[in-house]
């Protein structure tokens, strides 16, 4: 038993192809605009991070690997609260001293 017409079924069908069509189309351009937005993001977070570096081994000369590398996993209100307090040490103990506070916050607030 045939519920649809020939022409209701081709309209069917038309409607279910385009539809399709617009909702890949749609899909990959939801896809590019969340991938421009991320590498826009990831840009910015590592800027402010490379801008940071160098502003901290300006005030306190070289950092080691360590260092640099804990510097890293910073977030990005983090690396916010860094770029203004990092005026305020005089020497690396003091920017250890920062990260060590900041690890233990970040741990406790698991």
């Amino acid at each position: 038993m045939e519920y649809l017409t020939p022409t209701e079924r081709l309209g069917f069908d038309n409607g279910f192809r385009v539809g399709k069509l617009e909702g890949k189309l749609e899909g990959k351009l939801e896809g590019k605009l969340e991938g421009k937005l991320e590498g826009k993001l990831e840009g910015k977070l590592e800027g402010k991070l490379e801008l940071t570096l160098k502003l901290l081994m300006q005030r306190l000369g070289e950092l080691s690997a360590n260092m640099q590398k804990r510097l890293r996993r910073l977030s990005n209100e983090q690396l916010d609260e860094l770029a203004l307090a990092l005026f305020e040490f005089q020497n690396k103990s003091e920017l250890q001293q920062w990260l060590k506070q900041k690890a233990s916050v970040a741990g406790g607030s698991h």
